[in-house]
């Protein structure tokens, strides 16, 4: 006969492995090329580039009926690679437009084509940051990294940057459920078996 706490920990367990949902972050990381034109006053970043970094959190839950994904953008950031204090993130930055002007398209777990294009909430020095490499897909032909200021920009065109990944995996709840209940089931037969010992 199983006890009550058997009974209560049985169905702890088996509600854990319903309700149980996995994490996984990937990290991509984008290196643009070096500017090589632009007006006057963008002129002086020749040889600087764009570095991008975004966060996509998948998310797995298990349902009765199935599996369940989620993907969303959990950070971003973007800026001039030389030029800390352009650095534009989820804090302190906005999109130009009411629509997202993010997007990417994947193959194989690779970004191939993709948009980003930010500018500060706040800043007496109004500027964006902008990467875009659109030609493989659709109408629009247009590859190329800007940081436009107001009186200048600097941009390279046709020779888009790189994104490196890298994944990171949370353990599951009913993973670690089983852990856990593998070591009371040890301790309660080792418990078990030190009691008729004595």
């Amino acid at each position: 006969m199983l006890s009550n706490l058997n009974m209560k920990m049985i169905f702890i367990f088996f509600c854990a492995i319903c309700t149980s949902q996995a994490y996984s972050n990937t990290i991509y990381n984008y290196a643009g090329n070096a500017f090589n034109s632009g007006g006057t006053v963008g002129s002086k970043y020749f040889g600087d580039y764009l570095i991008a970094s975004v966060t996509f959190s998948t998310s797995i839950s298990k349902a009765f009926s199935g599996d369940i994904y989620k993907n969303e953008i959990s950070q971003w950031s973007i800026q001039v690679a030389q030029l800390p204090e352009t650095k534009l993130d989820n804090n302190n930055a906005i999109t130009a437009d009411l629509s997202w002007p993010f997007w990417f398209h994947f193959e194989s777990g690779q970004i191939v084509a993709w948009q980003m294009l930010a500018f500060p909430l706040q800043s007496s020095n109004i500027y964006e940051i902008y990467t875009t490499n659109s030609s493989p897909y659709g109408s629009i032909n247009r590859t190329s990294d800007e940081f436009v200021l107001i009186s200048g920009q600097s941009t390279v065109g046709n020779n888009p940057g790189t994104w490196t990944v890298n994944q990171t995996t949370i353990p599951e709840p009913s993973t670690l459920s089983l852990l856990i209940f593998g070591l009371l089931g040890v301790f309660n037969i080792w418990k078990h078996n030190a009691g008729k010992a004595q």
